[in-house]
C-alpha cells in the first residue's frame, strides 16, 4: 500500500485504520478481472499462434506433396495415357487433405483438343486416389465418351505372344467372350466414322496388329501418308485369363482388351517430337520416362517398373499405335489385313 492509499483509508478514533469491506472487494474483483482478462488472452493469442504454425506448417506440407505428385504424375500420364498430355492444373485445398486437378489434352495436328480433367485427391502424410473423369461417362454406341459429345478415348487389343488371327477371334467375340464382344462393337464404330469423317479433315486413330514389331517395322507399316503419335508397347501386363473349368491361361498367351484407363503403357513420340529429332531419340526419352516411377510410392510403382523391366530385357515390342492424319490415310492402314482393332479418337475440321 503507498503512501497516498494510506491517507485515503479512513481510520479510528486512535488512529488505526479502518478496514473498508466494500472497497476491497471492488478492488479484489478488478485485479482478479484483470488476471482473467491476461490469462484469458494469453491462451487466444497463444491458440491463434499454435493455429497459425499449423496452418502453415500444413500448407507447406500441402505444397511439397503437389509438387512430388506433379514430378512424376505430369510426365508418366504421357506414357499411361495414349497420345495424351497433362498439365497442372489447380490445387483445391480440402482439410485435411487437397485435391490436384491436371488438364489433359491430345494434340491432332495443328489442333489441341480437350481430354478431360484429372483429379488426384491426397493427403500431407501419404496415400492418394486418382479420378479420372475421362473414364466416368457410358459406352455408348461403340464409343468410350467421357459425357455426351465428347472426344471418344483409345482403346487397344494386344495380341499373344508371336502373334495371332484376329479373325478367328472377332468371329467368336460376341458369343464367347463379353470383353471383346465390346472390343468388337468399339471396332464396327470406328471403322464407321473414319468412313463418314470429311476428307479435308484431321483424325486420330488407334490400330492394334495381329503381332508385335519394332520401332523400324513399325515405322515402315505406317508410312509416310500418317504421323506416329504413341507407341503402345507389350510390357507383360497382358490380363490372364480364366475359363470355365479354372484353368487359368498365362499372361501373353491370349488375346487381351485394353479398354481406357486398363494400364497400357506406350512411348508418346509427339511429346518429345523436337525438331530434328528421330524416331529413335524420341523412343529413347519416352523409355526414360518410365524411370520416374521409381519416385513413386511402392504400391503405385510396381507394375510401372515391372514394365520397365520388361523392355529392358526384352526390348521394345510395339503391338499397337496412335497415328494422325487424313482420313483417307488412316482408312487405308484400318482396312489392312493385319489390323485387328482400330479405335477412332478426335476429327478435327480445318481452321477455318
Amino acid at each position: 500500500m503507498d503512501a497516498r492509499e494510506r491517507d485515503e483509508q479512513p481510520t479510528g478514533a486512535n488512529g488505526d485504520p479502518i478496514l473498508d469491506e466494500s472497497a476491497f472487494i471492488k478492488k479484489a474483483e478488478r485485479r482478479s478481472v484483470r488476471r482473467t482478462l491476461f490469462v484469458a488472452g494469453a491462451v487466444v493469442l497463444s491458440t491463434l499462434v499454435i493455429l497459425g504454425a499449423g496452418r502453415w506448417a500444413w500448407d507447406i506440407a500441402i505444397e511439397q506433396r503437389a509438387q512430388r505428385i506433379a514430378e512424376f504424375y505430369v510426365p508418366l500420364a504421357r506414357v499411361m495415357k495414349p497420345n495424351n498430355d497433362v498439365d497442372q492444373g489447380l490445387v483445391i485445398r480440402d482439410f485435411p487433405g487437397a485435391t490436384m486437378q491436371l488438364i489433359a489434352s491430345r494434340r491432332i495436328g495443328n489442333a489441341v483438343v480437350p481430354a478431360g480433367v484429372i483429379n488426384i485427391h491426397f493427403y500431407p502424410w501419404g496415400g492418394t486416389a486418382i479420378e479420372d473423369t475421362r473414364h466416368f461417362g457410358d459406352i455408348t454406341d461403340g464409343r468410350f465418351l467421357i459425357q455426351p459429345d465428347a472426344t471418344p478415348d483409345l482403346v487397344f487389343l494386344e495380341p499373344p505372344v508371336g502373334g495371332g488371327d484376329a479373325a478367328e477371334v472377332w468371329g467368336a467375340a460376341v458369343e464367347d467372350e463379353p470383353f471383346l464382344s465390346t472390343a468388337a462393337n468399339s471396332r464396327r464404330t470406328s471403322l464407321a466414322r473414319l468412313q463418314a469423317a470429311p476428307a479435308s479433315s484431321t483424325v486420330e486413330l488407334a490400330v492394334s496388329f495381329d503381332d508385335a514389331m519394332t520401332l523400324k517395322q513399325l515405322e515402315t507399316r505406317i508410312g509416310d501418308e500418317l504421323r506416329l503419335a504413341w507407341g503402345a508397347l507389350r510390357t507383360g501386363r497382358a490380363y490372364s485369363v480364366t475359363d470355365e473349368d479354372g484353368q487359368t491361361a498365362e499372361a501373353g498367351s491370349s488375346w487381351s482388351f485394353h479398354p481406357p484407363g486398363s494400364g497400357v503403357i506406350g512411348v508418346p513420340f509427339s511429346a518429345f517430337a523436337v525438331s530434328d529429332s528421330t524416331l529413335a531419340e524420341q523412343e529413347s526419352w519416352g523409355l526414360e520416362t518410365l524411370r520416374v516411377a521409381e519416385r513413386m510410392p511402392w504400391f503405385e510403382r510396381r507394375g510401372l517398373i515391372r514394365s520397365r523391366e520388361y523392355v529392358e530385357k526384352n526390348g521394345t515390342e510395339y503391338f499397337g499405335a496412335v497415328v494422325v492424319g487424313s482420313p483417307e490415310a488412316a482408312l487405308k492402314l484400318a482396312n489392312s489385313t493385319d489390323v485387328s482393332m482400330v479405335s477412332l479418337g478426335a476429327v478435327v475440321m480445318p481452321y477455318q
